[in-house]
Order: C-alpha cells, then sequence, then structure tokens
C-alpha cells in the first residue's frame, strides 16, 4: 500500500517539476515510465507469474521513489511514508503466509 501511495505522489511531484528541468532528464523520466507501464503490462498479459515481471519493475519504481524523497516539500509527510514503507518491507519480509 505505501509503495502504491508514494509511486502516485511521485508522479504529481514529477508532473509539477517536468518541465522546468533539462531536457536529458525529461526524457529520462519518459523513458523509465515506459519501462515501468511495459512491464507493469506485461505482468497482467503474461499467463504464468514470475518474480522477474517485478524486478524489471524495480528499477523505474527505486528511482521514482529517489525522486520524490529529493523533491518532497513536507519533510513530516515523507518521512512519515519512508516509515511506513520501512515498516511494510520488514512486516512482509518475515511474515510466513
Amino acid at each position: 500500500m505505501p509503495v502504491i501511495v508514494i509511486l502516485v505522489l511521485c508522479f504529481f511531484k514529477l508532473q509539477q517539476n517536468f518541465f522546468k528541468s533539462y531536457v536529458q532528464i525529461r526524457k529520462t523520466f519518459q523513458l523509465l515510465f515506459f519501462i515501468f507501464l511495459i512491464t507493469s503490462l506485461s505482468f497482467y498479459l503474461n499467463s504464468e507469474f514470475r518474480l522477474s515481471h517485478f524486478l524489471l519493475c524495480a528499477v523505474p519504481v527505486t528511482v521514482f521513489f529517489a525522486y520524490y524523497f529529493l523533491y518532497a516539500t513536507k519533510r513530516w509527510f515523507y518521512e512519515i511514508l519512508y516509515l511506513l514503507l520501512f515498516i511494510s518491507i520488514i512486516y512482509f519480509q518475515f511474515n510466513k503466509f
């Protein structure tokens, strides 16, 4: 859940700062967005569940996360989001379903 919230907030922040950045950075973010879109759609199009779909999404998602945490303005909010992300990672790492 925190991953989706951070991604949505990152896309809003990226939209706000998109035309303020250099052309190369804009092209890089567009390429990362299309990589993320294609790999997330390939997860739904392929009937077999494989971990490689999530691994291909990991690189763009980490860049988007880093962008959000660098350019977020309300410190208390992104600190809480980071704490929720950390807690959810620990929870799902050690939980046995």
